[in-house]
This record gives C-alpha cells, structure tokens and sequence, in this order.
C-alpha cells in the first residue's frame, strides 16, 4: 500500500515544483506557450492528468494571475467554439464525459487559482474572471446536445 501512495505524493511534488518553477519564470512568453501546452495536451478523461494541470496552473497564478487566468479564458472559450461535426460524433463525446471532465476541470483549477492568487489581486478578479468563468462552465456542463438540462423540484 506504502508504494502505492508514494507516486502520487512524489506527483505532487513535481507538479508543484514545475508550477513554481512557472512561477517564478520571467519569460512570460515562456510560461504563457507552457501553461497553454499543458492546457491543450492534457487528457481530460485521467484522473492524474486532470490533478497535474490545476496543481501546475494554481502554482503558476502565485506570481502570474493575470497570464494564469487568461490562458485558461483562452482555453475555455476556444473549447466552447469547437462543433463536433455529426449527431454520432456529438453522441459519442458526450457518452465519454469528455467536455464534462473537461470544464470540471477547468471549474476546480479556477477555484485552485483563487487559493493560490495573490491576496491583493484577487479581490479584483475574483467575480468576473474567476467566479464568472466558473460559472460559465458549470452551465455549459448542464448542456446536453445544446439543451438545457435543468432540474425541477415539484412542491407536494
């Protein structure tokens, strides 16, 4: 069980060292070309994955908020622009949960982005950029092949 736990904690340590590393980073084109490689090359759909690009992002948003929160606006609305062409192509994606993994991921690293941010800045940013996006996401999610799902409580 001991080496089962030890990955992940190990995990953890390089996704927070390569975030701080981000972080730290001056090259802001550098950590803008990296945060949106993490963003597009991610696989959604594993659970590890998921956990390395909001531990990354969140300790990346310590030193750089604004290129953090941008890079994911920029993802998610690209994400949201994509049409998957076909009623079987459409089904599918659905049927796997990736968009819903997806924009669940993108709620929880909005929300880890806040817990890292800069207490000075994110007082600014937090109902537009970060509130607001996850927001967005949350309905998006409730979408079903563009309709709206939504759920009805019937009093007695």
């Amino acid at each position: 069980m001991a080496s089962y736990t030890s990955p992940s904690r190990e995990k953890r340590f390089l996704y927070k060292a390569l975030g701080t590393s981000l972080a730290v980073c001056q090259d802001l084109g550098h950590v803008k070309s990296q945060l949106h490689k993490f963003l597009t090359a991610t696989d959604y759909m594993e659970a590890p994955e998921r956990q390395r690009v909001i531990s990354i992002l969140a300790f990346c948003a310590e030193s750089h908020l604004d290129l953090t929160l941008n890079a994911l606006h920029e993802f998610g609305a690209a994400m949201s622009k994509v049409k998957i062409s076909g009623l079987i192509s459409r089904l599918k994606d659905y049927h796997h949960g990736r968009r819903g993994k997806t924009r669940s991921t993108l709620m929880l690293t909005y929300s880890s982005v806040a817990v890292h941010a800069p207490k000075d800045q994110l007082l600014s940013r937090v109902e537009a950029d970060i509130t607001g996006n996850i927001l967005l996401h949350y309905r998006a999610s409730c979408q079903v092949l563009g309709i709206t799902v939504a759920n009805k409580v019937h009093s007695k």
